[in-house]
């Protein structure tokens, strides 16, 4: 692949939260009414400077990926034109006339002693039998180079595949991860601002369908992460 299909996906994912209400209950406020406060996780994910940092970060290690994918790909795309040279090789051998050999043995180029026209012939034809048997076979050489490299394709392609699944798996595990992180420490800064407020629910903006009297927490929580 020569741009990872997971880049998109995965690099979507900074600037997207899981879905679902962000609640953040303190217990410990005693007050007989709970206040409500609410904030815009999706501009806080974007203004926390830690996540431009993390993102960059990634971005880095896909292009790496990127890098090792492709150096492996092209290995493939060399065997595969090896293959396919081989068999053109093949299909115009097999196309081509027979030409038995230009040169034969010093010793048989050196005069004989007169022989029957019978004898003559085996002679001949004994001697073109043993020159065919001694001489390579072209078709059967080319067949077995095919072979060789069809199988060291075969297992190049295999490990490609293993290769490419364990690198996208491995991004994914490392896009969580950083994303784990980055949502740990503003959750700590969500619950701190709620004490400081003396809110006793935090809810994300996005699920609020009404709630005039809802404290809007989301500048505190920014001040509190930079």
């Amino acid at each position: 692949m020569t741009k990872l299909l997971l880049r998109a996906a995965v690099l979507a994912a900074w600037f997207s939260l899981p879905a679902g209400a962000v609640q953040v209950s303190l217990e410990e406020n005693k007050a007989e009414r709970g206040t409500v406060g609410y904030v815009d996780m999706q501009a806080i994910f974007r203004a926390f400077p830690e996540t431009k940092r993390a993102k960059e970060s990634f971005e880095a290690a896909v292009r790496q990926a990127e890098d090792q994918v492709n150096l492996r790909k092209s290995e493939l795309i060399s065997l595969r034109g090896e293959l396919a040279d081989f068999k053109m090789q093949r299909a115009f051998m097999a196309r081509a006339p027979i030409v038995a050999a230009s040169t034969a043995p010093a010793q048989a180029l050196a005069p004989a002693p007169a022989v029957s026209s019978g004898t003559a012939t085996a002679l001949v034809q004994a001697s073109t039998a043993a020159v065919r048997a001694a001489a390579p076979d072209p078709l059967a050489d080319m067949d077995k180079k095919i072979a060789e490299k069809s199988a060291a394709l075969d297992k190049k392609e295999a490990d490609f595949k293993d290769y490419q699944a364990r690198i996208e798996k491995n991004l994914l595990d490392l896009e969580s991860r950083k994303t784990e992180y980055l949502l740990g420490k503003i959750y700590a800064a969500v619950q701190q601002a709620a004490k400081d407020e003396g809110v006793s629910v935090v809810v994300d903006k996005s699920q609020i369908l009404f709630g005039p009297k809802a404290v809007d927490l989301t500048q505190k929580v920014l001040e509190k992460l930079k």
